[in-house]
């Protein structure tokens, strides 16, 4: 069994995929698979990084969508099919560290109650010309705090793709990614991943976001927009109406949280106070094994009759 699966979304972007595929040649933690989702793209290329690949001794599994069935779709199908203990997403124009995957292994050994681990992560600015990726500078790096990855936070803010890797049963326990959305699957998974596990830290770059300018074709990230509204935006607001409609049919405090992390973002005194009255709650529903807060209500009560 390998300890890795790295998922990799690719689509009529070869010059991407294959310096995703010398990336990781270069790997010193070499127990990984690389599962190719090939979403509805041109097969010729994919199966030529297939062959480069497994002749550079990678464990190499290449699925070929009928069509284009969306990164939600693809991310899921790709871990359908993999057996790794642990479970990447690297899309096609990311790349990582060549101690990345050494560290999170390294980090999975010595924290046994944390099913996942995300890094720093680097924004590289690129550009397609002639056929050659032009590095044109580092842009932001992105640096999760301990509060960017609490219950709160993760409404808030968002964790990389290419920066977190995930314990496959808690992987699965989250459901996957939702394939209801076309663009923030990431993030929208990453705020049910937070409710069952905690996420560690390791506090150094190792995993690289490429950003294209003046993109081309397929080679542009995958941000466009619906009906006038930027997608990512759009993608949201459907993510939080369901999970807001979700939990108050099952009469949930949590129903709050993506409403009330707006306010603890303009508010960081709204922020602590409140991440200090879910933590009572939590505590009350285990004392007393209710589920809502008029059933903990009553069972109080009771008890201190």
């Amino acid at each position: 069994m390998k300890d890795f699966s790295i998922i990799t979304r690719t689509k009529n972007r070869p010059i991407m995929l294959e310096r995703l595929f010398y990336n990781l040649c270069e790997q010193k933690y070499r127990a990984f698979e690389w599962i190719i989702v090939n979403d509805g793209g041109e097969e010729i290329d994919v199966l030529d990084i297939e062959k480069k690949a497994k002749s550079c001794g990678i464990d190499v599994v290449l699925i070929h969508n009928g069509g284009s069935l969306g990164r939600s779709y693809s991310a899921n199908i790709g871990v359908s099919h993999s057996i790794g203990k642990y479970i990447l997403i690297l899309d096609d124009d990311d790349f990582i560290s060549i101690d990345f995957l050494q560290k999170a292994n390294d980090f999975f050994i010595h924290n046994k109650d944390f099913g996942a681990v995300t890094c720093y992560s680097q924004i590289v600015n690129e550009k397609i010309v002639e056929g050659k990726i032009i590095n044109c500078g580092n842009g932001n790096v992105y640096k999760p705090s301990t509060s960017d990855l609490s219950i709160i936070g993760l409404h808030i803010h968002n964790i990389p793709t290419c920066g977190l890797i995930i314990r496959r049963e808690l992987f699965i326990r989250a459901g996957g990614y939702p394939e209801f959305i076309s663009c923030t699957e990431d993030w929208a998974f990453a705020t049910k991943l937070i409710q069952l596990t905690n996420i560690g830290i390791l506090s150094e770059v190792l995993a690289f976001i490429s950003k294209r300018i003046a993109p081309e074709s397929f080679y542009k990230n995958t941000t466009s927009d619906k009906a006038g509204i930027d997608t990512h935006l759009l993608d949201e607001l459907v993510w939080k109406n369901n999970r807001v409609r979700e939990e108050l049919n099952n009469n949930q405090i949590r129903a709050l949280l993506p409403i009330l992390g707006f306010i603890a973002l303009q508010n960081q005194e709204i922020s602590r106070q409140f991440i200090l009255l879910n933590s009572i709650l939590q505590k009350i529903y285990r004392f007393t094994g209710a589920k809502t807060i008029a059933m903990a209500y009553r069972k109080v009560k009771q008890y201190f009759k």
